[in-house]
């Protein structure tokens, strides 16, 4: 009997599980890491939240991408004008650049 090998798939990571994931590569300084983890996570939630963003912009802007660090901010005023995150974030956001 011809037994074929079994296929693993890969696991597919709740957004939680991924922000938490990124909030682990960031405290290890490991930015890039941490951008991926977090942009899985904004990916997966309906709707993203201002915090996915904001923790986003800080593992961007510790790798030194201020441009999408930038972005972020602005995806931030975005998702939720009225969270006073938005206008703390976002202008020292336009300040590093």
């Amino acid at each position: 009997m011809d037994q074929s090998p079994l296929t693993v798939l890969p696991r597919t990571y709740s957004a939680d599980e991924y922000r938490e994931l990124g909030t682990k590569y960031f405290q290890r300084k490991e930015y890039d890491k941490a951008v991926l983890a977090f942009s899985d996570a904004i990916e997966l939630s309906n709707p993203p939240t201002v915090k996915l963003f904001e923790y986003r912009a800080l593992a961007y802007q510790n790798a030194g991408n201020h441009d999408s660090a930038i972005r972020d901010g602005r995806n931030m005023i975005k998702t939720n004008r009225t969270d006073p995150r938005v206008g703390n974030r976002s202008q020292m956001h336009y300040r590093i650049s």
